[in-house]
């Protein structure tokens, strides 16, 4: 099991919540958990307690939650959930205050208890370990940057499902990284040729589908490199490359630096 825990406060600093409009007072992650693990607080806390489930089942008050979907505690409210075990599991959770927060989780509908999943995992992953790998490398994510992360997250939650989008089904299959969908194949489930279909998904995203799932690759790619000791052929495996040195090569051209590089940067 592997668990990251931000440096920061472990409750509720009553001056930092009146001095800032929106606050992280720390957060982290559990990945890979052998075995359940559960956690009880009577009493609560006195911030506000985000948990997000990135893969695996959570029982959070008698409630299950499974991979996309938010739950939210308010300040003193009875804690009692469990992350279950899984394989591949990643939990995340906040914890945040701020002189704006009620009005800011009002504006957008976020109350005490379960979000469900609306569809944008993807997104809402990759917020996440932008959140992680800045407090990994400063320390703890609490300022202005740490606000304007959590403040997108908001958004995220709280947005309407992209199946409301066209080629939502598309963008769905070309982020399961586990698929082999052709951009052939799903031009054909929509009853295009290959050169339409990918200049109407260009006009709908501002980018081609191909380069769509090598963003979701390497996003996947770079979370593996930070959180895990896999290979670089098992990572580049895990994203859906077959060739272990196209996936290398992918990756510096567009990241700049070799997938082991990046490894030993975002580890310094």
């Amino acid at each position: 099991m592997k668990v990251f825990f931000a440096r920061g406060r472990a409750g509720y600093d009553p001056e930092e919540g009146k001095s800032q409009w929106l606050y992280i007072n720390n957060l982290g992650y559990y990945r890979d958990i052998k075995e359940d693990v559960a956690v009880t607080r009577p009493s609560g806390r006195k911030d506000y307690h985000l948990l997000y489930v990135s893969n695996g089942k959570m029982i959070i008050n008698r409630t299950e939650l499974s991979s996309g979907e938010v739950y939210m505690f308010y300040p003193d409210e009875p804690q009692s959930y469990i992350y279950k075990h899984r394989e591949n599991s990643l939990y995340y959770w906040i914890h945040f205050t701020g002189s704006r927060l009620p009005e800011l989780l009002a504006e957008r509908g976020l109350c005490s208890g379960t979000h469900t999943g609306n569809g944008r995992k993807n997104e809402i992953d990759g917020l996440c370990l932008m959140m992680s790998d800045a407090a990994a490398h400063a320390g703890e994510v609490g300022g202005s940057y740490g606000a304007a992360l959590l403040l997108a997250l908001f958004e995220l939650i709280s947005s309407p499902p992209p199946r409301s989008y066209p080629f939502s089904r598309a963008r769905q299959a070309l982020e399961d990284l586990s698929s082999d969908m052709s951009v052939n194949g799903l031009a054909v489930t929509y009853g295009m040729s290959p050169a339409h279909f990918i200049r109407s998904f260009k006009r709908a995203y501002g980018t081609t589908p191909q380069s769509y799932r090598i963003s979701c690759q390497l996003t996947y790619a770079k979370n593996l490199l930070f959180d895990t000791e896999l290979s670089i052929c098992a990572v580049a495996e895990q994203c859906g490359f077959s060739d272990a040195f196209y996936f290398s090569r992918l990756f510096k051209k567009h990241m700049g630096v070799t997938p082991t590089e990046y490894r030993k940067q975002t580890r310094e």
